[in-house]
């Protein structure tokens, strides 16, 4: 009885180790926290450090938002428009120069 507790106890644990690890997966998932697309599943994004899906459509970014190229950005006109530490506005939308 006792020897069959603990080799439940080994597989449970064994199995929580694989899904909380991801079984060696280079990537997360969808909802998988991340600092850049490298640490998102290849087709998946970084955005707002969540692995997410890439927009297809502007209406997916909120307001005073576009989608270019499978990601969101601030509209912008001027440099002062954009919220982001150090973003600059070259065309219409705020971009960061150094995204390392």
């Amino acid at each position: 009885m006792r020897r069959s507790v603990f080799a439940r106890a080994a597989v449970i644990l064994a199995f929580l180790a694989a899904a909380f690890t991801g079984c060696g997966d280079s990537g997360g998932g969808i909802g998988t926290l991340c600092a850049k697309d490298d640490a998102c599943h290849s087709g998946l994004v970084c955005r707002q450090y969540i692995c997410t899906k890439p927009c297809q459509g502007s209406s997916e970014c909120g307001s005073n938002n576009t989608c270019s190229g499978g990601y969101c950005y601030e509209e912008c006109e001027i440099k002062r428009d954009c919220s982001g530490l150090g973003a600059v506005c070259p065309s219409g939308t705020c971009r960061n120069p150094n995204p390392d």
